[in-house]
Order: C-alpha cells, then structure tokens, then sequence
C-alpha cells in the first residue's frame, strides 16, 4: 500500500512539474509575413505600403503570467540607426502603451550611449498577428504618436482595411472603444 502511494504521489508531481515547463518555458516565434505600413485618419486612406515584418524572437511567461519579447523586429524599408547586434530587444507585453515601448539600446563613438524608441508593439497570445505604434521624429529632437494621424504597421495584412483590422483588434483596450481609422 505504501508503494502505491508513493508512486501516486510522485506521478502528481512529475504531472505539475510538466505543466510548469508547459506554461514557463520560452516559445520560440519566427514570423515573417506582409504587413502594410500606413498614417491613420481618413484623408490618409490610399497612402498605405506594403512591407514585409519580421520577427526572431522568444516570448515567455512569468509566474504571474505576465508575457516579455525578446528578440529581434525588422520591418522593411525602417531606417534604424543601429547595428545589426544592438538591434535585439526586450518587451514587456504587460497592460498599458508604456509597458510595450520598442526601446533600442546603442552606443556612439562620440556621444556615448543612447536610447532609440521606435514605437509601440501589441501582438496576440501567439504572437500572429501584430501592429505597432512607429514614433515620428520632430524636429526639436522628440518624436510622436496620435491615434488621429500616428504611423502604423500593421501584420499580416495585404492592404488598409486589413490593417486596421488587425489594428483595432489589438489595441481595443488602450482605445477605450474608440476605432482607429
């Protein structure tokens, strides 16, 4: 009888131990697929390009089931002014625009270190499907982001509408009911 147990006992734990490594473990995602890369507000509608979105990356779990990106992002025709090495970067996938920022990390000759922010990243659980909010630089030095006019890349997408789609799907919390259009 106390074999019995003990043999129950241990397949519980070789079942939870499993399901640990099941949900915690880093999932690779490699996505590469056409996306479209377009302003917002209908008096941009038509101005829309297709672009090709890459992503090599892991994304995991936390304990409290918090997921973080790791990886790398590259979207046709983006001119980041970065080596290819310092283009690896870590996104906190949390609630909130601020916790998804696309931060790249550099370091120059002359200036020393500096920080690049690219946008915005929203993806779904799987990762398949993906926009991002791409900061425009201003020319006092800052950039910018505005749900009326801001640049979007959306993925995967063959035109606008699709694009918006995936757009509006993703972001619907942080619009607080509003549609991007």
């Amino acid at each position: 009888m106390k074999i019995s147990k003990r043999w129950g006992l241990s397949l519980i734990v070789l079942c939870a131990l499993g399901a640990a490594f099941f949900l915690y473990w880093p999932r690779q995602v490699h996505l590469d697929v056409q996306g479209v890369k377009y302003h917002l507000g209908e008096a941009n509608a038509g101005h829309e390009e297709l672009v090709r979105v890459k992503i090599d990356s892991e994304v995991w779990k936390d304990w409290k089931g918090a997921r973080t990106f790791s990886g790398t992002i590259d979207i046709q025709g983006s001119d980041i002014p970065l080596t290819e090495s310092e283009q690896k970067i870590k996104i906190n996938l949390g609630e909130g625009a601020g916790s998804r920022l696309i931060a790249y990390n550099g370091y120059h000759e002359i200036t020393g270190p500096f920080r690049y922010i690219y946008g915005s990243f929203y993806a779904d659980d799987p990762l398949r499907n993906v926009t991002i909010n791409v900061f425009e630089q201003k020319e006092d030095g800052g950039s910018e982001w505005s749900s009326d006019s801001g640049l979007m890349v959306s993925a995967p997408a063959s035109n606008r509408t699709e694009a918006l789609e995936v757009a509006n799907k993703l972001m619907k919390k942080d619009m607080r009911g509003e549609a991007l259009k």
